[in-house]
């Protein structure tokens, strides 16, 4: 049989592409901007490495067995959850379960049960009506830690609160309530502390914080505040140089309008944040960045932070994200034993340039 020249052409033109196919397949994970689906706008143009993502469904199904519980081990790993460094959940009151109220529930817990998309699994978080204004209730934290640092990098991962979810300050018309969710940082060699204050082990810090506010009793709004946490914490640790000015990001509609909680977070379905932490180029030099966003709009950019100041004299490269966090809600008093959750899902880390 004879075959065309065009026919031949077909041919080596497929062998081709599968070459290079296979080829490719042995390139270390690298992927320019272009090339990732669902990135914010802002950083398009730019180059991002995929270092991190979870979207946990490969994950055991797990639930801290006891109100305080640890997981962290010298080689930087948590056998309980895979490719995480370490798991921390404190401030569990309502844990374990009892004959005396069998519906309470584990503050930390992985499973199908909340997964995005209705498949594969998710975080679980439990959040319990307990404090002052000065306590945080809540308090998880699970960390991965990378053997490298990096000088800028993006996270984003889902966000899902449960239905009709209740914020106390909301409900008497006046004050913030908040919740710490997401973390980038640099935490020292070998600290597992979970201390952030001057005597922490970590630094430079900031923290994505969802917060429902209501003003005067007529204005109720949510926003993302990025607040800045300097090195050395000793001496900056709540970023006292000029120029580290953190974000208070209001979520809009596109009229400009501000949104309450009911049409934001409130609405009970699934909502991205992303936050980008840049640092500055030396000790001293106020040219580091935070930029936030929600569902891909951007809330906010501080241009001019000095995470790094002036008695900064070791390396503090980003080498640690956070997810999960502290919340600050009382909406029920302690003996009514009163929680509620929020979810979490596809995590995803990148280095960018």
């Amino acid at each position: 049989m004879k075959y065309s020249v065009f026919s031949l052409y077909i041919v080596l033109l497929g062998l081709s592409i599968l070459f290079f196919s296979s080829c490719n397949n042995d390139k270390p994970s690298s992927v320019v901007s272009d090339t990732i689906s669902n990135i914010p706008t802002e950083l398009q143009s730019l180059k991002l490495t995929s270092i991190f993502e979870d979207n946990f469904d490969a994950q055991n199904d797990f639930e801290n067995p006891t109100g305080n519980y640890s997981c962290n081990t010298q080689d930087g790993s948590c056998s309980t959850i895979e490719g995480w460094t370490s798991l921390q959940v404190g401030n569990d009151r309502f844990h374990p379960v009892d004959d005396n109220d069998p519906n309470l529930e584990a503050n930390f817990q992985l499973s199908m049960e909340q997964a995005r998309g209705g498949t594969g699994k998710a975080l679980k978080l439990y959040d319990e009506s307990f404090g002052n204004s000065g306590q945080w209730g809540s308090d998880i934290l699970l960390t991965k830690k990378f053997d490298q640092g990096y000088e800028d990098l993006y996270v984003e991962m889902w966000v899902k609160f449960q239905p009709n979810y209740r914020w106390h300050l909301l409900e008497s018309g006046h004050g913030q309530n908040s919740a710490k969710i997401l973390r980038i940082g640099h935490r020292q060699e070998g600290s597992f502390s979970s201390t952030f204050g001057s005597n922490g082990g970590y630094g430079p810090l900031t923290f994505t914080n969802i917060m429902a506010w209501a003003s005067n009793n007529a204005n109720e709004w949510t926003l993302l505040t990025g607040a800045n946490r300097c090195a050395p914490q000793t001496t900056n640790y709540l970023c006292s140089d000029n120029g580290s000015g953190g974000i208070q990001g209001f979520i809009a509609n596109d009229g400009g309008d501000r949104l309450g909680w009911a049409e934001t977070f409130g609405d009970g379905q699934w909502h991205k944040i992303g936050m980008r932490m840049k640092l500055n180029s030396a000790p001293g030099i106020t040219d580091g960045s935070l930029m936030i966003w929600y569902d891909d709009q951007l809330l906010g950019e501080s241009r001019f932070i000095d995470w790094l100041g002036t008695d900064t004299m070791d390396s503090r490269l980003l080498n640690s994200v956070i997810v999960c966090g502290n919340m600050h809600n009382y909406p029920e008093p302690e003996a009514n034993q009163f929680e509620q959750w929020y979810a979490i899902d596809d995590v995803r880390i990148f280095s960018v340039q």
